[in-house]
Order: structure tokens, then sequence, then C-alpha cells
């Protein structure tokens, strides 16, 4: 079951899109621990911010983040307290439609772009606790998110 945070969503032919900014749409997780996969359409555009939530915490709203920042970033933050924070960032080529792939172990997140690997950070395990996963609208016109996955490690 999805829950929505901070705006609201909407489908169209089975596709999602956030139509407020700041917008988080969850489903339980179970664990902090997962690997996460959407397509992402439409973030290599100007001003358009997209991707993925992971080790959510609904009631106090930390996360960490992958997203897109079009046309040319992907950033992985940290939300605590409502502060965001960057902790990697990466100048790439965002293609229409892109497949955005996140996994989280108990130290590391490891971020790929349609099948290649951008980057990898260390995270404190005990930081990022939330059991919920989902996705995540920053801002600018919305993206549209496909074929969403989720697998707990």
């Amino acid at each position: 079951v999805w829950s929505v945070s901070g705006g609201n969503w909407k489908t169209e032919n089975g596709q999602l899109k956030a139509t407020a900014p700041s917008s988080i749409a969850s489903v339980p997780a179970m664990s902090p621990f997962v690997t996460a996969q959407v397509d992402v359409i439409g973030a290599d555009k100007k001003n358009r911010v997209g991707g993925l939530v992971i080790s959510y915490d609904p009631d106090d709203g930390s996360h960490l983040a992958v997203v897109l920042v079009g046309p040319d970033r992907v950033e992985l933050r940290s939300v605590i307290n409502g502060w965001t924070t960057v902790i990697r960032a990466e100048t790439v080529t965002i293609p229409d439609s892109a497949t955005l792939t996140v996994s989280r172990t108990e130290a590391s997140v490891f971020v790929s772009l349609s099948g290649t690997q951008l980057f990898s950070a260390g995270v404190d395990s005990g930081t990022f606790t939330g059991t919920a996963a989902g996705l995540f609208h920053g801002g600018g016109p919305p993206v549209t998110f496909d074929n969403y996955g989720l697998t707990v490690l």
C-alpha cells in the first residue's frame, strides 16, 4: 500500500507522477537495506528533480534519496530533521528515459543509471533506519515514474 507525504500523486497510463514539489510516495520495505529501481522519464530537462527514497522514516521524514537533477546531475542526499545534505554528486548525461537503481547495504549505497554504476558512498548504519522506500519529486515540472521495483536485502 502506497503512502504519500508532502503532496499528491496521480496515475496516468500506469505511470506515477507527482502533482506538487517535495512529494514522497512510499511503500513499507520491512528493512532499511534494500535495492530499489524505477524508470524515470523526463528528468533530462532543466529544473526536473526526481528519484528514489530509501531507508525512509515516515514519522520524522528522515531518508536517503538518489535524485536525478535535470539535465545532467545525479545526487545522493540525506534528509534529517528537515535539513538536506548532498553526500555525493556526479555529472552525467541523463537520457529522456533512464533506469535508476539504488542498493543500500548496512554500510554503503550503490547507485546505477541505466545499467552503469555511477558511484558508491558510505553511510552510517545507525543513522538511516527507516523501513520504507519509494519515489521522490523535488521540484520543477514533474517527472514520470514507471516500473518501480523493490527488493529487501
